[in-house]
């Protein structure tokens, strides 16, 4: 059953659950990034695949998943994460520890060097570091879409069988 939110009260709760909806708006772009990727082939070295289009679609993808990233850590989405730890605190509890692990081995600051050279051309280089910073990092990047990929299903399911 999909609430109508215009035809009810605008409490808090419903603004973070709108939060919620918007923060997934953004993970489905990057879904749809990386179904792209998979489907493209894979090249053999470095050099190709970093002009690939394989290549492009991973750096696309990662730049989806830093938004998302960015986001869930803002001030902002403070109180919809909180709104949806009341839901599915366990996949709240993975997303933050992943990406605190992510913080300190610093694979987060590949992700938005990916993202500054994917979204700011006019202050990079054409081998700018984010163009290779998706060298090594695909384990560490999946499983952090996977933890948000699951946090959104078993979100949307709870919000789905409540009342």
């Amino acid at each position: 059953m999909v609430r109508n939110y215009r035809n009810e009260k605008n409490t808090v709760k419903d603004n973070d659950h709108m939060k919620i909806m918007n923060l997934h708006d953004v993970f489905l772009t990057a879904s749809m990034c990386r179904k792209y990727m998979d489907e493209s082939p894979l090249e053999d070295d470095l050099l190709s695949f970093a002009i690939s289009q394989r290549g492009r679609f991973e750096r696309l993808w990662i730049t989806f998943i830093f938004v998302v990233i960015e986001a869930w850590q803002s001030k902002y989405m403070s109180s919809a994460q909180n709104h949806v730890k009341n839901y599915v605190p366990a996949d709240v509890t993975i997303i933050n520890d992943l990406l605190k692990k992510a913080i300190n081995d610093h694979s987060l600051d590949k992700m938005r060097d990916v993202r500054d050279y994917m979204c700011h051309r006019d202050k990079r280089e054409y081998w700018n570091k984010g163009r290779i910073a998706v060298f090594g990092q695909l384990v560490c990047n999946d499983k952090i879409f996977r933890a948000f990929g699951d946090m959104f299903l078993n979100y949307f399911e709870k919000i789905r069988a409540k009342p």
